[in-house]
Parts: structure tokens; sequence; C-alpha cells
């Protein structure tokens, strides 16, 4: 009977290691300009049958934008036309085992346009030469910026990352398992 409840035991163990796939989250560096076209990144600690859920979570006010729904977690990335109000945001993604959060990445506004209605035509002193056109300034947001590794996390006002805990129960199965069968 020991050896039965030992084996259910790891089994239930397995079982719960396996639903927690979602290794690591990363999160754009720097500012991301409202339109843009961003490509969210994912790592798995094993290959998924199931699909996922990403959001955009805005952090003062918790809200949520939903990226995708139905998320093919094996894909391992995702190009996202940046849709939310700016703010400063994570990434939520649900692998079936609960969310887990990457680290924070503000949203900006785009720069805003010249009017045309303003422009007042360039007038040049005859004395002074003529200068050569200037050339178009740099923008501030890389269309793809870069992205830092960001370990999937719980929300911050949770006790702790989920794959840890998993690990950590998993752990505490194992031994309750190994001492049973001593026991018995």
């Amino acid at each position: 009977m020991s050896r039965f409840i030992t084996c259910l035991t790891l089994l239930l163990a397995i079982v719960t290691l396996a639903s927690a796939q979602v290794k690591t989250i990363n999160t754009p560096n720097g500012d991301i300009t409202q339109g843009a076209t961003v490509k969210i990144t994912w790592e798995l600690m094993a290959p998924v049958n199931n699909l996922g859920n990403l959001r955009a979570v805005n952090k003062a006010t918790q809200g949520s934008t939903t990226i995708s729904d139905t998320l093919d977690l094996n894909a391992l990335s995702l190009d996202w036309v940046v849709n939310v109000d700016p703010g400063n945001y994570n990434f939520a993604l649900n692998d079936g085992s609960g969310d887990k959060y990457s680290g924070p990445f503000n949203v900006v506004a785009p720069p805003a346009a010249k009017d045309p209605a303003n422009k007042t035509p360039n007038k040049t002193p005859a004395a002074e030469p003529s200068q050569p056109p200037k050339a178009p300034a740099e923008p501030n947001e890389p269309k793809n910026p870069k992205v830092s590794n960001q370990e999937a996390t719980t929300p911050p006002n949770s006790s702790g990352n989920s794959v840890t805990l998993v690990y950590d129960l998993l752990l505490s199965l194992i031994g309750v398992a190994t001492l049973m069968t001593y026991s018995a």
C-alpha cells in the first residue's frame, strides 16, 4: 500500500510540474511607441499541447488588454502592434497554470505630427549662403526594441515565482514519498 501511495505522490508531482511550462518572458528594454510592432518572446521548459493567453497589464490601474487568447505557446514569439495607452506595463502570460509576468516596460505616445497649416515658408537672407538640408532626426524609438530576459514571475504582491513553488512542491512530495517508503 505504501508503494502505491509513493507512486501516486510521484505521479501527482510530475503532473503538477508539467502544467507550468513558461520559463521566461522576454521584456522589451526602453520605451515602446504606440503603433509600433514589437516581437514578444518567451521560453518554455518543454513543448506543450495547450494554448495560452497573453495580456498587457497596466501597472497603475491593473487593467489589462488581451493581446491573444489563443496563443500558440510553442511558437515562442508573437508580433504585437502596440495598442495600449501610454503607461507602465507587464506582460501576463497564462500557460494554463496561472499568470506569469514579465518585467516592466513603458509605452509612450508617438511623436506629434507636424501641422502643415502652421508651416511658414523658409526665408533665407540673400547675403547668407544657403545651408545644406539637415538630415532627418533619428527616431527616438527603434522599431524592434532590444529585449531582456526576465524570469516569468507572479505579480509583485504575490508570494513568489510559481515555477519555484512547483519545484518546491515537487521536492517536498518526493521527500514525503521517500520517507513513506523507508518507514514502511
